[in-house]
């Protein structure tokens, strides 16, 4: 069962946009934003859709859109058909990419200057990016796409100096992002809007190389969250875990969650057969966020219970670690459907099709601090859902009043994850019914819904005391 549609809000948005007003007879005078953004469309996963449906619905919320992104295409990811939805925007956004010097930048212009045919360039890339990528992240720097940095900054301090904008919006990770609107914020006065899509020092992945990368990415946290002129963060665990650790008020950051859009589900398949049993995970396995638990879970099943095997499958669309692969045994093909990468598209016919979705966060303190942005399109989706999901967190807060049909497991004990399978299964067997979603959620977390309050955040820092010229002049 697809999610509900709502259509019209993007014939709506779009029209707003030509006729230049957002609400009818009240023009629209629009501002300008600077969006820099490392990872950007053609690029895919997961990481971009933030940063992407900001640029396709704030043009309708008064704000086009300069986004400034990395200049290669050297990404494991591809997704260009996402590209399409900014095309009817015409002018309102505008995408410029700038070659920079981390390792996939150098090797993107290199391989441009010597030229040659297709098959010619996608090997001399591959030998020297090969070369590359291990001395960056052998050196002494906080990250490859710091690198990037030095040459966007120079970009974006061109870009406003011959061009009029009114804010600026960094979305990390990568986090080295955040220095570009830092020298806007100082150099040009810009106000600047700080969004940390993931955390920094608690992030469950974070493992500097040494005590002097440690300090230096604390205090640039540090100056995310003091400086910005309005720190922007996906839950509110986060939110209230920035400003105990910096001593600010909880009311200097802002939450805005992730989201799903209703026109990325327009003409997606129903759910798909009765049997097998399909329990459906999109996303990638890395480090702490392990395939794991799940294996286990269903190696046990498969061996107690013998009757469920070619019944009950686990499938796995993204991508897998070569650690995690380690995990894998040569018997977990009698349950386990490892599908590879899928463009966003092909993702979401996976979760409408599936017959219960899995969702998970690492066991340790850093999983408390997110929500994965696929939950709210697994919400969408309409579908059964099992959750591993930290007791008394924003995550656990969020499902909980989402409506039924999600059953919700500790992340530390992942030997309830078994019994939660079975259950899952027994209700499909049983043909439950499908389950209801809150619709003030579904519409709270809309795409252009948070597109508006992001809005209402670029104004407030526009109008706020710290946006002024006179204040940064005395940092």
């Amino acid at each position: 069962m697809g999610a509900p549609g709502d259509d019209w809000m993007v014939s709506v948005a779009l029209a707003r946009v030509r006729a230049g007003s957002t609400d009818v007879g009240r023009p629209m005078k629009a501002r300008r934003l600077l969006l820099v953004a490392y990872d950007f469309p053609p690029a895919g996963g997961s990481g971009v859709q933030r940063s992407l449906k900001f640029a396709r619905y704030l043009p309708a919320c008064g704000w086009h859109v300069t986004v400034l992104c990395c200049g290669h295409d050297r990404r494991p990811l591809h997704d260009p058909e996402l590209l399409d939805e900014l095309t009817p925007l015409g002018d309102a956004v505008r995408v410029v990419r700038v070659p920079g010097l981390e390792p996939a930048g150098v090797t993107h212009l290199a391989v441009a200057a010597i030229g040659g045919d297709r098959a010619g360039l996608r090997w001399l890339h591959e030998r020297v990016d090969w070369r590359l990528e291990p001395l960056a992240r052998a050196a002494p720097l906080p990250e490859p796409a710091w690198l990037w940095s030095l040459a966007a900054s120079r970009t974006a301090l061109r870009l406003t100096r011959s061009q009029r904008f009114d804010a600026v919006m960094t979305s990390g990770p990568p986090h080295s992002v955040h220095l570009i609107g830092r020298t806007l914020q100082r150099r040009r006065c810009l106000p600047w809007v700080a969004d940390l899509r993931d955390p920094i020092i608690t992030n469950f992945a974070y493992s500097p190389r040494g005590r002097h990368l440690h300090a230096y990415w604390s205090r640039l946290e540090s100056s995310i969250v003091r400086e910005a002129d309005q720190p922007v963060v996906t839950c509110d665990d986060l939110a209230a875990d920035l400003a105990l650790r910096h001593g600010v008020p909880p009311t200097r950051l802002t939450t805005i969650t992730n989201g799903w859009d209703p026109a990325d589900f327009a003409n997606l398949p129903a759910a798909g057969a009765p049997m097998p049993f399909r329990l459906v995970y999109v996303g990638a396995f890395y480090r702490q966020q392990s395939i794991s638990p799940i294996l286990s879970a269903f190696r046990e099943l498969m061996g107690t219970r013998p009757e469920l095997r070619g019944r009950l499958l686990f499938e796995h669309v993204g991508s897998l670690a070569a650690s995690q692969k380690r995990e894998l045994r040569g018997t977990d093909d009698a349950f386990l459907l490892r599908r590879g990468y899928r463009t966003h598209r092909e993702a979401l016919a996976t979760m409408t099709k599936a017959s219960a979705l899995l969702l998970t966060v690492p066991p340790g303190p850093g999983g408390r601090l997110c929500i994965p942005a696929k939950t709210f399109e697994y919400l969408a989706s309409v579908r059964p859902m099992i959750a591993l999901a930290h007791p008394g967190t924003s995550m656990d807060g969020l499902l909980r009043a989402a409506g039924d049909g999600i059953e919700l497991v500790a992340p530390d004990r992942p030997e309830r994850l078994s019994s939660a399978i079975v259950a899952a299964y027994e209700r499909h067997c049983a043909g439950a019914a499908p389950p209801s979603r809150d619709p003030r959620l579904l519409h709270d977390t809309r795409r252009d819904v948070l597109a508006r309050r992001l809005a209402e955040v670029l104004d407030r820092a526009r109008g706020t005391p710290e946006a002024t010229p006179d204040r940064r002049n005395q940092r």
